[in-house]
Parts: C-alpha cells; sequence; structure tokens
C-alpha cells in the first residue's frame, strides 16, 4: 500500500477519532471531573503508545526523547488545549463543542500558507477558497440552535473556552507538522502523551478529585481507558502522519465533517444534541464545501 493511500486512511481515522471523542467526553463527565477524566484518558493512552513504540517504534522513540525542546513544549501546548477542551464540555453539548472550535481552520491555513510553501498551491485555489467559505458557512447554520431570538452563539463560557482552544490547536497542528517532518509520528506524539499525562496527574491532584477513580465505577474506568484507544491514541498519530504527506491545511479542513458525525451519534444518548431544519441544512452545506476541500487536493496533487 503506497504512502498517499495510508496517509488518506490515516486520516479518517482521525476524523472519526475526534467526532467520537467528546461523545466519550461527556459520557464520563457524570463520573469524574475534568481533570480526573483527562488523566485517566491521556494516561491510558500513553501506556498503550509506549508500549507500541517500544516494540515497533524503539529508535524513533529514543530520538523523540532526546528532543526534549520540541516535545515538551507540544506537550504543554496539548495541556492546555486539552484541559479548555474537557471543562468545556462540561458547559455544553459534543455537537456545539465540535462546531465552535472549527474557527481553527481559517488560523491554520493562514499559518500554513506563510510556513509551507509545498502548501500554496492548494490554498489559492478557488474552489479551495469556495470549499472553506462553505464549510464556514455551513457552521454558522449549525449554530443557529434558536434563530427566533438570535443569528448569533452566545458568547458563554464554553463558547470562550471553545474559541481558546481552537487557537491552541491551530499552533498544536502546524507545530506538529513541523516537528514530524523528520520524526515518525508514533514515537513523537508517544513521548508527548507521556509529558501531557504527566501535567494532568499534577492538574488532578491539584483541582480534581483523584479520589474517584478508586471509588467510582469499574465499567467507567474501563470505558474511561477504551475511550483513549481510537481518539486519543491512534487520531492524533493518524493526523501527524496524513499531515506530513497531505498538509496541514487540507487535513483541518477535512475535520469540518466532524459536527455532523458527532451530532449524528450524540443523538442516539442526548435529546439536547437534537437540531433544527436550519441547522440540518448548514451539515449539508459543511459537508459539500469539505468536498470541495478534497476535490482541490487531489487535482492540486496531479
Amino acid at each position: 500500500m503506497n504512502r498517499p493511500v495510508i496517509a488518506y486512511l490515516a486520516l479518517a481515522s482521525a476524523v472519526l477519532g475526534w467526532a467520537i471523542s467528546p461523545i466519550f467526553m461527556r459520557v464520563l463527565a457524570d463520573e469524574y471531573d475534568p481533570y480526573t477524566q483527562a488523566f485517566l484518558r491521556y494516561g491510558s493512552a500513553a501506556v498503550i503508545l509506549v508500549v507500541i513504540s517500544s516494540i515497533w517504534f524503539r529508535p524513533g522513540l529514543m530520538e523523540a526523547i532526546r528532543r526534549p525542546k520540541d516535545t515538551i513544549g507540544l506537550a504543554l501546548l496539548n495541556t492546555t488545549m486539552q484541559t479548555t477542551w474537557t471543562i468545556s464540555l462540561y458547559h455544553t453539548t459534543a455537537t456545539t463543542a465540535q462546531l465552535i472550535t472549527k474557527t481553527q481552520v481559517v488560523m491554520i491555513i493562514a499559518m500554513s500558507y506563510f510556513l509551507y510553501h509545498e502548501e500554496r498551491a492548494v490554498i489559492t485555489s478557488p474552489r479551495y477558497i469556495i470549499g472553506t467559505i462553505l464549510g464556514f458557512i455551513g457552521v454558522a447554520g449549525i449554530l443557529m440552535d434558536d434563530p427566533a431570538n438570535s443569528m448569533l452563539p452566545q458568547l458563554n463560557l464554553a463558547a470562550l473556552l471553545l474559541l481558546f482552544t481552537s487557537v491552541c490547536w491551530s499552533v498544536y497542528a502546524v507545530w506538529g507538522k513541523h516537528i514530524v517532518r523528520d520524526l515518525h509520528p508514533v514515537p513523537m506524539f508517544t513521548v508527548v502523551a507521556v509529558y501531557t499525562s504527566t501535567a494532568f496527574a499534577i492538574n488532578m491532584f491539584l483541582f480534581g478529585d483523584p479520589s474517584t477513580i478508586l471509588t467510582g465505577s469499574g465499567n467507567m474506568l474501563a470505558f474511561a481507558a477504551f475511550s483513549a484507544v481510537l481518539p486519543i491514541a491512534i487520531a492524533h498519530c493518524a493526523y501527524h502522519y496524513a499531515q506530513r504527506h497531505l498538509g496541514s491545511a487540507f487535513c483541518i479542513s477535512l475535520m469540518l465533517v466532524n459536527p455532523a458525525i458527532t451530532n449524528g451519534l450524540a443523538l442516539l444518548l442526548w435529546a439536547d444534541e437534537s437540531m433544527n431544519l436550519i441547522q440540518w441544512g448548514g451539515a449539508a452545506i459543511l459537508t459539500l464545501g469539505s468536498y470541495f476541500v478534497v476535490q482541490t487536493q487531489r487535482r492540486v496533487t496531479s
């Protein structure tokens, strides 16, 4: 299997993993505080990745350990981003969280244009620009949960946290692509996950309630560990791999389909995830914009 095919499969797994991530997190919110939840999920992912990297990526793991300037910096950024992302899901729905964070697309496109020359042919294409604009129109439509009273989302605590998360994620994505240019994404993110888990452990003891790990349900503890496999361990490594071969702007633009996937699955669990007719129209426009982005990337690559 050639690299472009693997990259597309990796991107698809990242899209799915991050689409279901807020659903897992919202379920766990009933059992754990945000700091304990973050530690459990990232700690589980770190254990999985350390085992995998020690067996199949040992030289890359040693190289990642010898580059603390990159990995520790990325881990601190990841810790900040994941903390605000997790807390926000205690104050809003999974679908809304996905939608607001799509503002990261504009920031990543701008950063990629100035930092990566190979991205410019895709980013400056009219079809790409139209696709991205359609994506944001779709996001705006989905955010109209009560168009009779307001055409804009309320700027509450959750919205502010999610907007800040978008900024952090934009830097994380572009910085991550820079690191994996000469370092395999699996051992790279393994080290980042270990550092991130350590930071989350500190947060948990300072601000959370670690006793819930022992007193809580064993099934929920297993669920927390399971929720770390695809959304964290696989998705982050897959996304960094896809970025290296497909470009930052293309990968993040395709993530515009996440809210539609999240909403479809979340509706099975929570009634407040339902959307009105305008929101469904926005979801359709968002999907169309993402399709334009995919087609543009393929044509430019060819």
